[in-house]
Parts: structure tokens; sequence; C-alpha cells
């Protein structure tokens, strides 16, 4: 370090008594303290008059530190050496405490650490020092040493110089940048945003307000229309899950590429009793705006709902559904040819009671509640106590036309 201390002195006497005499600049902080210490013994200098301790904290700033203060940061050792012109590196993850209203980062050190700390751990090889800052929700920074060993560790608060401060907090705000994509204050406000959305879990309109507002956020919070250069505070890595309100469900939201167009993706999977997971996906452009990225969510969490209300009975290693099954469904379970499978439960009295006409009708009507099935196919599946399970097939062409008639019919 190179004058990086100085004492003011201060004139004793005369019309201009109490102004600056001078100033005397010291390289290290013991220089300066036995200087200062000797000065305090005379005589003629009276408390108010004493000189007074500074520390350069920039260029052409200095910072004034009382006696007690200026022992505690630099006296003993400590500081002999400026940490701001040595190899400081972050490493690790930042990491959130809600509650302490902290993130902390952890820092390599790549130099003599006993000359800053005034510590003694180059003489053990079995000792190190881990070194962590906090930044806080009011804006400060603050900073603690452990002196760990294989056998114990010891935790120590240690002051930062207000040009330190400044120092971590620049390079805290820049490591936010390069991993999180945004600035501290922002990381805090969406993670507590965030953990109040997992306490508050559900569906309401007002819920999914929030999902929408929350991720768009902390993906792209200075918005970007997906043109032209990326910029860095767009988080192309990040993702987040919430629940859906749904039994097992949970709400997935990401970003990805596709085709040089960027979008965000959000996708909603359940998990059914019988273990089988269901998945809606749907892909939204990051030109998208909170409106339209909110009604996606709502579209994909009802068509969800609907898919996941489905019972559908597994059968040699294959879902089919349970009827009666809706028309919406029916379009979707039925192949090319318009064959639909699925599963029926009929009572054994259905079978004895029914001639076989009467019977393909009912099987029809369990399985499409509609008797226009044609082509009907039927096998046992299971049984239970008076219970028959059968996989049923049949051609739902007939039905469809149904469909379109009678809506053909209400447009006239």
């Amino acid at each position: 370090m190179n004058n990086e201390f100085k004492l003011r002195l201060y004139k004793k006497t005369g019309p201009e008594k109490g102004n600056l005499d001078k100033e005397l600049f010291y390289d290290s902080a013991k220089e300066l303290w036995t200087t200062y210490k000797s000065l305090c013994r005379i005589s003629d200098y009276s408390i108010n008059l004493n000189p007074t301790i500074w520390v350069r904290s920039g260029e052409e700033d200095w910072t004034r530190y009382g006696e007690a203060d200026f022992a505690k940061f630099f006296l003993e050792g400590k500081r002999q050496i400026d940490i701001i012109s040595e190899n400081v590196k972050y490493t690790g993850e930042l990491c959130m405490d809600l509650e302490k209203e902290t993130i902390e980062a952890v820092w390599e050190l790549w130099f003599d650490v006993d000359r800053y700390f005034g510590t003694d751990t180059d003489s053990d090889d079995v000792t190190w020092i881990n070194f962590y800052t906090y930044w806080h929700s009011n804006g400060r920074v603050t900073a603690m040493y452990e002196i760990d060993s294989e056998e114990t560790t010891k935790v120590i608060d240690w002051p930062l110089t207000d040009k330190e401060e400044e120092f971590f907090l620049l390079k805290m705000e820049e490591y936010a940048l390069k991993k999180e994509h945004c600035s501290l204050e922002n990381l805090f406000q969406f993670e507590k945003e965030y953990d109040a959305l997992c306490d508050d879990a559900g569906n309401d309109d007002f819920y999914l307000h929030k999902v929408a507002y929350n991720f768009l956020l902390r993906t792209n919070y200075e918005r970007w229309d997906g043109t032209g250069e990326m910029p860095v505070t767009f988080n192309k890595e990040y993702y987040c899950t919430y629940r859906a309100g749904i039994p097992g469900g949970i709400l997935r939201l990401s970003v990805t590429e596709d085709n040089s167009e960027w979008k965000y993706v959000i996708s909603c999977i359940g998990i059914r009793p019988t273990g089988e997971e269901i998945t809606k996906t749907e892909s939204i452009p990051i030109k998208a705006n909170n409106d339209e990225l909110e009604y996606g969510l709502k579209k994909l969490i009802s068509e969800f709902k609907e898919t996941f209300s489905e019972q559908l009975y597994c059968y040699k290693g294959v879902s089919y559904p349970v009827g009666p099954v809706t028309k919406e469904t029916v379009c979707r379970y039925k192949d090319d040819n318009n064959y639909i499978r699925g599963i029926v439960k009929v009572e054994l009295s259905d079978m004895i009671e029914n001639d076989l006409e009467g019977f393909l009708d009912l099987i029809s009507e369990k399985l499409t509640g509609s008797p226009l099935l044609m082509d009907i196919g039927y096998e046992p599946v299971s049984v239970f106590e008076e219970e028959l399970y059968l996989l049923v097939s049949g051609d739902v062409s007939g039905i469809l036309d149904e469909e379109q008639n009678n809506e053909g019919d209400g447009n006239e």
C-alpha cells in the first residue's frame, strides 16, 4: 500500500486555533498509530485538538476513524495488504436467506490472508480460512471469515472499511448479473415473491396472475422481444416450479430456443394415484406480455384438469379411458379409422338379461353415452364379485356424424 493512512494535525494557538495545520502520511497502520500515540501524550494537545486518523477510501477520498475503530480495523497485523488490489474471486452460488434478508457470497482469496486478517494459518497445513460477504436488503454489505481445521471451526465477524464495502458490493452485483441475470435487489425480491407463491399455491386467477408476473420478471426483468442481440439480463437458463392446485400437480416454467426463436415454455405435470404421469406443454413467444402468458397458463391448466380428471384403466401395459367418455375424449382417443377402445363396467345380470343386440347397445352407451357405436368388439378384462370389466372397441363414425348434424341443426 502507498500513503493509505494519514494524520491531520491542527493549530493549537492563535487566531486560527483549531484549523488544519498539516497532514502526515503513512504506508502502514502501525506507523501511524505509533506517531498518533506519541502526539497524544504531548501535554500541549488538548483533547479537542488531538490529531485525527484518516484512511484512504478512494483516489481522492478519505474516511475518518476513531481510535477504537482504527484499532479494530487496522492494528494487530490486520490489513497489511489492500484486499481490493489482490486476487479475489467469487465461487459457488449466491445463497439467499429470506428470514435474515441477506444474500451470501463465498470468495476465493489468492493472497497471503494472514497479512490481511491478522491471523496465523500459514504455519499450520491443516488450517485454512473461508471468507463470506452478505448483501442486506437495506443495501449494506457485511463480512465474516471462518478459521477451519480438521477438528474445529471458528467464526469471526469481519468489519469492512467503506472502500471495501463498496468494492464487495460492486463485485456481488457483478456476480448476480453474470449468474442470475439481475441485480441483487431484484434477485431478493423475486425469490421473496416466489417463496410467497409457494406458500399460496393454487390455480385461481389471481394466483396465476402472480405466477406469470413473477416468472416474466425473473426471466426477463428488462423486457426483450426476442429480436436483435440478447441482453445480459435475459435469463435463458431460468426455470421454476409452482404447485398447480391439482392433486400431485405442478406447473413448470422455463425458456427454450426453437429454430432460432426464443420461447417461454409452460408445462403442467400430474401423477395419478396409479403412478401414471400426465403432462401437457405449451410454448409462448418471448414477445408475449403478462396477460398473454397468464391466459396461456389458464388455458393449459383447464385442458390439463380435463385430461387429468379422466379415468384410465391400465390393461396389458396400455391405459384405456373408462366409460362413459365425453365427445372430446372420443376425439382424443379415436384412431385414424375412427375406432376407439375403452373400458366399461357391466353387471353379470346385464349379460344374462339382454340378448346380443341389447347387450351391444348397452356397452355402446356405457362407453360413449350413445347407442351408435358400430362394429363393436369386446373382451373380458377382470371380474370383481358381480361386476365385469370389458375392453370394448368400436367405430365412432356414427356418433361423430350425429354430433355434426346436431351442431348444423342448431346453427340454422
